[in-house]
């Protein structure tokens, strides 16, 4: 029998496989007499098809943007642009105020 064919009791006496690489299939070989059970065995990597599963559960259920919120969380903003921001929002008001009173007066 060629190098690639191993038996079944063989097989069990195998070194530890990389720790990458996954056994795929086990087929009985056609070539060999049923008494023999010689076993064809296929090694591959597991990294060449995760990215295609895991795209596709991805993709199941949509991607989705994440939620955005009305007001972004100004938790640790620098403190005296956030004072800042206070009081321009206060006098912003004040200036809001004049300009009725002008459009009132016209």
């Amino acid at each position: 029998f060629s190098f690639c064919f191993i038996r079944f009791t063989d097989k069990l006496k195998l070194k530890w496989q990389s720790p990458r690489t996954t056994q795929l299939t086990t087929n009985v070989s056609y070539y060999s007499p049923s008494y023999l059970k010689v076993y064809h065995v296929h090694f591959k990597e597991k990294s060449s098809t995760f990215s295609v599963f895991t795209a596709r559960k991805w993709h199941r259920n949509g991607i989705k943007k994440p939620r955005s919120q009305r007001y972004e969380s100004l938790k640790g903003v620098d403190p005296k642009f956030l004072r800042n921001m206070r009081f321009a929002k206060k006098h912003n008001k004040k200036g809001l105020k004049a300009a009725r009173k002008a459009a009132a007066q016209k």
